[in-house]
């Protein structure tokens, strides 16, 4: 099995969260600027929400991408209690029908600086790590 992970992130934590993804799954992650040149089975794609809104760079990026390189998108994103990026890639994956992993991974979070399921200021709780770290080892071969 081949892997890419894209992102894109503001604050850090997106780019944290592909990180992790992308060490367990033995790749690198690179941002949205980085497109995809070879095939690959599984390309992990997540940005953050911003004010309620859908993400405008994954929906570039998705747009911009060769499909028939893709063999599932598996989503995943850091937002607070909207998951509005996992629905616009479901959505954009659905509309050109090109397969999409039946789990994501969405890191919630209240604010910046405050605990909800394992932010502790700009650092990562064990938990959390391990949690991406779970949900990645899914997708191994």
């Amino acid at each position: 099995m081949t892997y890419a992970v894209r992102y894109q992130s503001q604050g850090g934590k997106t780019k944290k969260v592909a990180q992790i993804l992308a060490q367990t799954l033995g790749v690198e992650a690179y941002d949205l600027d980085t497109p995809i040149t070879e095939p690959v089975d599984y390309l992990f794609v997540g940005g953050g929400l911003y004010i309620k809104r859908y993400n405008q760079a994954i929906k570039d990026y998705l747009e911009g991408t060769n499909l028939s390189l893709i063999g599932e998108i598996v989503p995943f994103a850091t937002c607070n209690e909207f998951s509005n990026v996992i629905k616009q890639i479901r959505k954009f994956c659905k509309t050109n029908n090109i397969k999409c992993a039946e789990e994501d991974l969405c890191i919630k979070w209240v604010l910046e600086g405050m605990l909800d399921i394992g932010f502790r200021g700009a650092e990562f709780t064990p938990e959390l790590e391990n949690r991406i770290k779970e949900f990645a080892k899914k997708f191994l071969a």
